[in-house]
């Protein structure tokens, strides 16, 4: 198996053993210490995104990526094994086991957070958890939760687009609708009354993808035709150049009986100014391929939002992940429209 993020695999006489990274493994403890310090996962991605440490996958962190350490009880020393078994010709090869039929082999390898810790964060979790229920005890019917995770993930994005009001949650027999307040606190005051959550989640997959085929095609606006890396790499190597056949001119009208001050004057203003063209180049060499990142990394975000609608993951997170790629949804009579952050 892959080593989780904190651990390095070894193989030694013939065992596999995972011993701790010492700069990875205080990430982990630092995720750990912010979640129990109140910090939301969205809110810890962004604070070690801005710290510049790269995630488990190299790339920037996510929601996603936060909640798989925080909910791994790898990090306590424990190996969880038989988690899936084989459906022997199933529609799906392997499916999840039942947490009881799990195999734990506790203090199987050094912890990076002890068990306590881990457990009160769980604990954390749960009553965040036990908080978004209260908070949504109004869409209860016949003692049965109607899609609230579902309808939830929207509460904070959605605005009507005629009033500019924000979106209220309310139910009527099994359905989840957001309705706008100024049309429901006086009839005709506004054209918008009401959208069902599927019928949000619907429009928004369209547009969401709609904005996808528009960001594919930004990165032809600063692709040149040319490998980054490769033209980089050029660049350095002819600005290492430029200045050595500086210092080398120098030399040589230094060490000769014909000094000419005003000649090697000329020559190292030019070579100079050769110098500063091959760094203005590359620095918009480094602008150009920083904004081709910026939009392959939203596209990516964008195709994974569509994602979990289209399977309508429920998870806690689900909220925070449309929160960090979309700004604001408006709702028209007929139609939605996404600002994206």
């Amino acid at each position: 198996m892959r080593s989780p993020y904190g651990y390095e695999k070894l193989v030694v006489e013939g065992r596999t053993i995972y011993v701790t990274d010492p700069e990875k493994a205080e990430v982990v403890k630092k995720v750990f210490e912010l979640v129990l310090a109140g910090d939301s996962y969205y809110k810890i991605a962004g604070e070690l995104n801005h710290a510049d440490i790269k995630s488990p996958g190299g790339n920037d962190w996510t929601v996603k990526a936060v909640s798989r350490i925080i909910n791994n009880r790898f990090y306590t020393g424990a190996l969880e094994m038989g988690k899936t078994e084989n459906t022997l010709g199933g529609m799906k090869p392997f499916i999840k086991r039942n947490q009881q039929d799990w195999i734990t082999i506790d203090n199987h390898h050094e912890a990076i957070v002890d068990i306590e810790t881990f457990e009160k964060v769980q604990r954390v979790i749960e009553a965040k958890k036990d908080k978004r229920l209260k908070t949504d005890t109004n869409l209860i019917r016949n003692n049965d939760i109607v899609n609230i995770s579902q309808a939830s993930k929207f509460d904070r994005l959605l605005y009507c687009g005629d009033c500019g009001r924000k979106m209220k949650k309310q139910v009527w027999g099994s359905s989840i609708y957001y309705v706008c307040p100024k049309y429901s606190e006086t009839k005709g005051a506004c054209s918008l009354k009401s959208w069902r959550v599927d019928r949000i989640t619907n429009a928004l997959v369209r547009e969401v993808e709609n904005q996808i085929l528009v960001l594919e095609n930004e990165p032809a606006k600063y692709d040149k035709g040319y490998n980054f890396k490769v033209q980089i790499v050029f660049l350095q190597n002819e600005i290492e150049s430029l200045i050595l056949n500086r210092e080398l001119v120098y030399d040589v009208y230094m060490e000769s009986n014909d000094y000419d001050g005003e000649s090697i004057r000329k020559d190292l203003d030019l070579i100079d100014a050769k110098i500063k063209d091959t760094e203005s180049e590359l620095n918009e060499l480094f602008y150009h391929e920083k904004l081709l990142k910026q939009v392959r990394d939203k596209i990516n975000k964008l195709k994974q939002v569509v994602e979990d609608l289209k399977n309508q993951n429920n998870t806690d997170h689900d909220a925070e992940d449309l929160d960090c790629i979309i700004k604001k949804i408006n709702i028209f009579e007929r139609q939605i429209d996404i600002e994206l952050l």
